[in-house]
């Protein structure tokens, strides 16, 4: 990515945009630890100020992964995982990748968490999210 990262407008819903600000604060408070950023899509619920179910969330996570995608970055969704598989879930796959079918998942999933990790400026896209105004 170059310049600043920019959430188009499309990416801004009040609920995506809160759950972007956790999902970046996890990792950066943690991208060092033992699970080295990851955290289940129940764990990401309790972190909210609104009630979301860990089965639903995936559509707000996909603003998240398109949004990184239209600044060239790697999807940081996808440190959202399974508690049980400790993957994305199969729709972060099919949405994101579809041109991927056929081939195994977790060799797509850590060619993506390595890049995750790689990328320095992760901090710059949280201020990107805070700025928001979402009323």
């Amino acid at each position: 990515m170059t310049g600043n990262f920019v959430v188009p407008e499309e990416y801004r819903k009040p609920e995506s945009v809160e759950i972007a600000v956790k999902l970046l604060e996890h990792y950066l408070e943690n991208k060092d630890s033992e699970n080295r950023g990851l955290i289940t899509y129940g764990d990401l619920c309790k972190k909210l100020s609104f009630e979301m179910n860990p089965r639903t969330i995936e559509r707000n996570l996909g603003d998240i992964s398109f949004a990184c995608k239209e600044n060239y970055l790697p999807p940081i969704s996808a440190l959202v995982v399974n508690k049980d598989e400790g993957l994305p879930g199969a729709g972060f796959f099919a949405a994101y990748f579809p041109e991927k079918k056929g081939v195994d998942r977790i060799d797509v999933w850590m060619d993506i968490f390595k890049k995750i990790h790689a990328y320095q400026d992760w901090s710059k896209v949280l201020e990107a999210y805070r700025k928001i105004d979402i009323v």
